[in-house]
């Protein structure tokens, strides 16, 4: 017969206490993993290798081939990357501290020496029409040695005072430059400005006439750069500099990237991947000012302190400290983030599938071609005359609330090349927009509810305009069985309910007072199932009855203000059983809803590094498609998550935050002393040192 289970009695005080500084001390020398194997979201998805290579230092891809620098900089091999193996199609083994390599169509241009070490000629051209059987053009003795190569414009820069003509491609001219001090060897160009590796910025329109736009940076010596929008980032020593570089003859340095060993870096839109001793460690830098970590993938075959990285299309490719080659599918989570022109506040998604996302800025509207969610590409910025802080679309009709510039109404069928149709003046300060068939609510924080007709978007038609008491500063439309409704929040003033089934004639038929009346109150409304959810701010959410709108029943409040503080209820999406919020600082959290008056946080994406950074980035608005989260970031920019791609059920985190630490120490400790059901982890029916010992284990192992 099976021993009874008999009942445990809560554990003493005392035993308890003792229990906490055994498990504290516990989490101060494991935390650290635990917290290291969270950024790990995804492992990396290695594709194909080749190790046939002795001390390679180099690596460039140039249509589907690897050219990799070999054997001491002694040899070329060419590898194709498109056969399974990455077969070696070629190695000539007849250089001498052979350096670097550039591409100029069939045509390569490669260097060698060093300044310690000079080869007895610098610079050569060779054909590589034919990738199995390479062959010398033609030598050149430059008298300078380059580590670095760049064609431009059938310009080739090579040294700090020396360019080559390569218009013709086999044939280079040698041209001395007539600036003769160039501050800097060139190793970044975009159109017809260049950056030299003091970070000196050159107007190079007449190669045979450099001009300095601006002097070189006190200290600064780059061996890597790379830019995308108006953002350069630049590699020296152990840290990666940003820089605002809208203004070419004024380069501002945003913020630094502490990477000790980084030796290469590519970038993925706005995710930054660098080779580090330690493995890759990736970066959201979509926020150039505050850039954080968001994954780090350790030591692995391909990956054992890797010393270069070629991104091409989604595969990246690396060479490693035991002279691999490697390809590799690196998932970050965000998927991808992008810039925005300016602070981002709401997003729509828009276009004949769907493929477009137009995000509202301090700017204006950004337009995105998101048909790749991986690699966004920003297609134009509309210009509004004051702050976009919301937006709807029909077809391809954008309809932007511009704060105090009224309602722009703006045709986006050429996304590169959207156009002003009119303007619509609503009010004294213009806050959202909603599209109803041929309806367009607007809300204004001054004179409240305008109603428009925009059966033909050149001229619309005010049918009414409804003062609202308050602040007006969002609005949700909502059609039950019998009622158009339009549901405003008022900030600090109280929730409207109005019956807007007839557009002439709207009515207040109830209303409601935010929890916080002194502060920023109610921010926005959702209404799914019958209930009715209002982001109370910093007060997390409500959750209210709504079967009868004149009189809504509070029925909950619930506290939004874990994992992380700084929270913020900007904006409620539900889908099925999950609520997902945009949080503010706090994150993007997501919510299992199978009960909305007891939901459970399953997953929380950070909105900026553990420690902050200014300034501050705040999840604001979301929108879901394709099992994919796209969300507009103030301070952030604009971000795509796999809402649940992270998210492995792990035990020992009792706060479901998704990272093992103190904060869980504690809520175990609480669990076990209550006998809640979530603390007899091993299912015994008692709460007892068995708990507890396989509470330390499955701490010990991390989060999967």
């Amino acid at each position: 017969m099976d021993n009874p289970i008999m009942p445990t009695m809560p554990m003493p005080n005392s035993f308890a206490r003792l229990l906490a500084i055994t498990l504290l001390a516990l989490a101060l020398s494991t935390s650290a993993n635990a917290d290291d194997h969270d950024k790990s979201c995804y492992d990396p998805q290695i594709l194909d290798s080749n190790d046939q290579f002795t001390n390679p230092t180099f690596l460039k891809i140039n249509n589907g081939l690897a050219y990799i620098i070999d054997n001491n900089q002694s040899d070329l091999v060419v590898v194709d990357l498109q056969a399974p193996g990455f077969p070696t199609l070629s190695r000539t083994s007849e250089f001498n501290s052979l350096n670097n390599i550039t591409f100029n169509g069939n045509t390569a241009y490669l260097s060698f020496g060093s300044p310690d070490t000079l080869s007895d000629q610098h610079f050569a051209v060779w054909d590589i029409e034919d990738p199995t059987d390479p062959w010398f053009i033609r030598p050149y003795d430059t008298s300078s040695t380059s580590t670095r190569l760049l064609v431009h414009n059938n310009t080739l820069f090579h040294s700090a005072n020396l360019t080559m003509n390569v218009a013709r491609q086999r044939a280079p001219r040698i041209e001395q430059s007539i600036f003769p001090n160039l501050p800097g060897t060139i190793l970044h160009t975009i159109n017809n400005t260049a950056y030299t590796n003091r970070l000196a910025t050159l107007d190079i329109t007449d190669t045979a006439n450099i001009i300095e736009l601006t002097p070189p940076l006190f200290g600064m010596f780059a061996d890597q750069i790379i830019s995308h929008s108006n953002i350069i980032f630049a590699r020296s020593e152990s840290l990666i500099t940003i820089y605002d570089h809208s203004n070419p003859t004024n380069l501002i340095e945003t913020n630094t990237i502490d990477l000790p060993g980084v030796t290469d870096f590519v970038l993925r839109t706005f995710i930054l991947f660098a080779t580090t001793p330690d493995g890759i460690q990736v970066f959201d830098v979509s926020n150039p000012n505050s850039p954080f970590q968001i994954a780090t993938y350790p030591v692995q075959f391909g990956l054992v302190s890797p010393t270069q990285i070629e991104l091409v299309g989604n595969t990246f490719y690396t060479l490693d400290s035991l002279n691999n080659l490697a390809s590799f599918n690196f998932k970050t989570n965000p998927i991808a983030t992008h810039a925005t022109s300016d602070i981002a506040y709401e997003i729509k998604l828009a276009g004949p599938l769907n493929n477009l996302a137009l995000l509202a800025t301090d700017a204006g509207m950004d337009i995105f071609d998101i048909s790749n969610p991986q690699l966004p590409t920003l297609l134009s910025t509309f210009p509004t005359n004051n702050t976009a802080v919301g937006i709807d679309a029909v077809g391809s009709i954008a309809y932007i609330a511009t704060h105090q510039a009224g309602l722009d109404i703006v045709d986006f069928s050429d996304p590169s090349n959207p156009t002003l149709i009119t303007n619509f003046d609503s009010g004294r300060s213009t806050q959202d927009v909603q599209i109803i068939d041929n309806l367009a609510y607007v809300v204004d924080r001054i004179d409240g509810l305008n109603i428009l007709d925009i059966t033909d978007p050149a001229a619309p038609q005010l049918i009414s305009i409804t003062d609202t008491p308050g602040w007006a500063s969002d609005i949700t439309i909502y059609q039950n069985d019998t009622q158009r409704l339009a549901i405003i929040p008022h900030e600090r003033f109280d929730l409207q309910i109005l019956d807007v089934t007839d557009p002439s004639t709207p009515t207040i038929i109830s209303s409601f007072t935010p929890l916080n009346t002194t502060g920023t109150g109610i921010s926005t409304a959702t209404v799914h199932n019958g209930l009715l959810y209002t982001g109370e701010t910093s007060e997390g959410y409500r959750v209210f009855e709504f079967s009868n709108p004149a009189f809504p029943v509070e029925l909950a409040t619930i506290n939004t203000n874990t994992p992380s503080e700084g929270q913020f209820a900007h904006n409620i999406t539900i889908q099925g059983s999950r609520l997902y919020l945009a949080n503010g600082s706090a994150g993007f959290s997501i919510y299992d809803n199978t009960d909305p008056l007891n939901p459970n946080l399953i997953l929380n994406h950070p909105a900026r590094a553990s420690g902050g950074g200014l300034p501050t980035s705040s999840y604001r608005r979301t929108i879901l498609r394709d099992n994919l989260a796209y969300t507009a970031v103030f301070g952030g920019g604009f971000r795509i998550i796999d809402p649940l791609g992270c998210f492995v059920p792990c035990t020992p985190d009792f706060n479901n935050d998704g990272s093992l630490n103190f904060l869980d120490i504690s809520a175990f400790i609480t669990a076990l002393d209550s006998q809640d059901p979530t603390a007899d982890i091993n299912a015994d029916g008692r709460w007892n040192f068995f708990d507890i010992s396989t509470f330390l284990t499955l701490f010990a192992q991390g989060c999967p």
